[in-house]
């Protein structure tokens, strides 16, 4: 299973299982003792900034673009 990238050294997992929380360790990793789903924490650069900004913009334009076809139905 590849690891999930998180941005938070806090983090929760609830994958088919009751909601835990934990900590990355020292080496900025984490394992769920549920499921084993593996966790690393990685600081945003620059980079996964615009990417999380770009992601945004799609979900607004698509959004908008719904709420201008449903008007125009209406």
């Amino acid at each position: 299973m590849k690891p999930k990238i998180i941005y938070t050294k806090k983090f929760s997992c609830d994958d088919d299982h009751p909601i835990v929380y934990y900590i990355v360790d020292e080496n900025n990793e984490g394992m769920c003792e549920y499921c084993g789903a593996k966790f690393i924490y990685k600081e945003k650069d620059f980079y996964d900034k615009a990417q999380e900004e770009k992601e945004l913009l799609g979900m607004s334009m698509k959004e908008s673009i719904r709420q201008k076809e449903e008007r125009k139905n209406e």
